[in-house]
């Protein structure tokens, strides 16, 4: 009875904690503010930057007024969107003005603060030493006229049976509509793109360069994800297989970065240079999902944890310090979080029927991720 007493209070101060903050995102840029870019600068970061301080209700920030971590701290998020014809490949030649704060976004990372990485952005990532592994699919055309629709393939492995991970229900894409029959796919896709004029700058991982020796069962989506602590959501619209990462979901860390997601596919294009881009809605309520995730609220301002279910296939032991899972289902990944929505780590499906040590007292979510690619969450208390 005191076990179920402590849950729910603990469950509603956090809810009380959340609840109380407010929304704070900034749009990072290198020009001196929105007017300035506007007028001078590329397109699709206008294009981006205009939606998140007038639609959003975000903030622009320069970048020359960010001279300490203490500029960045009053933000829960920080967006970055770099989309320049021309630019060279890799985080050390992205212009010079985010470069000189890597060392600052990087502090303000460790610090907790959440970060959205986009287009030549993703390469940042990297720069402040997140992951190891420079985005090495890359784009910086002049563009072209294309008559294909263009998206992203949120089912990971889709050319097979069972997926590896469908998230078509992630929150990101809640509200989106997904379509069939786009060129080039066998599933459903996730459009951004219309036919037309396109600049086709990926940003985006080669999983096939790492030179990983994969196991039987396993893949190359699979041991990125173990190697960096993430989620890789999405590819390209085309891809059935485990060749590139598009879109990844770098997870927050105790005592460590806080939680960066990057969208790299060249189809996340803000300003399609055709008369009506119909899909233009779709990139902005991914986008507005995401910051809304990166801030923990939801729209009536509670925490946003992991997605519940009700009558998860596994139960949770607790004996000690030691917490383990009894299933007779098969999983391919279980991921434990502390109550306010920090992952506390990621285990295999053996490692966690054996035990794994949580010698702290509290309130813990437990996902597994079956082998078909659905989620399953419970609430213990230990």
């Amino acid at each position: 009875m005191k076990k179920i007493l402590l849950f729910i209070v603990m469950m509603g101060i956090c809810s009380f904690t959340h609840a109380s903050s407010s929304k704070k995102v900034a749009f990072l840029s290198s020009y001196s503010d929105l007017a300035a870019l506007q007028a001078s600068g590329d397109d699709d970061e206008a294009a981006a930057a205009k939606w998140l301080v007038n639609t959003y209700g975000g903030t622009f920030l320069s970048t020359a007024s960010v001279t300490s971590i203490d500029v960045l701290d009053d933000y829960d998020a920080i967006w970055v969107a770099i989309d320049r014809v021309g630019l060279q490949q890799g985080s050390a030649n992205l212009p010079s003005e985010y470069t000189e704060l890597f060392d600052i976004l990087k502090d303000y990372s460790k610090n907790g603060g959440n970060l959205l990485l986009t287009n030549h952005a993703t390469s940042i990532v990297a720069g402040i030493g997140r992951t190891t592994r420079q985005p090495g699919i890359f784009g910086n055309g002049a563009g072209a006229e294309n008559v294909d629709k263009w998206g992203m393939n949120v089912i990971i492995g889709s050319g097979s049976q069972p997926y590896y991970a469908d998230h078509r229900t992630h929150e990101f894409f809640d509200g989106i509509a997904f379509e069939e029959g786009i060129s080039g796919t066998h599933c459903e896709v996730l459009p951004f793109l219309a036919s037309g004029y396109k600049e086709d700058h990926n940003c985006m991982w080669d999983l096939n360069s790492f030179g990983y020796t994969v196991a039987v069962g396993s893949n190359t989506v699979a041991m990125y994800e173990q190697e960096a602590d993430c989620e890789v959501l999405g590819t390209w619209q085309h891809v059935g297989d485990f060749c590139c990462a598009g879109m990844v979901d770098f997870h927050a860390q105790e005592n460590g970065y806080g939680r960066i997601v990057c969208v790299g596919v060249a189809a996340y294009e803000w300003h399609q240079n055709v008369e009506s881009n119909p899909y233009q809605a779709n990139i902005e309520k991914m986008t507005e999902n995401i910051l809304n995730e990166l801030t923990k609220t939801d729209d009536g301002g509670a925490a946003t944890l992991v997605p519940a279910v009700e009558s998860p296939a596994f139960s949770v032991l607790v004996d000690d310090n030691t917490v383990r899972v009894e299933s007779n289902a098969a999983y391919a990944n279980f991921t434990l979080y502390a109550i306010d929505g920090r992952m506390m780590g990621r285990y295999t499906s053996d490692e966690m029927k054996n035990g794994v040590e949580l010698p702290c007292n509290g309130c813990y979510i437990m996902q597994a991720v079956t082998l078909s690619g659905k989620t399953e969450t419970t609430k213990f208390i230990k």
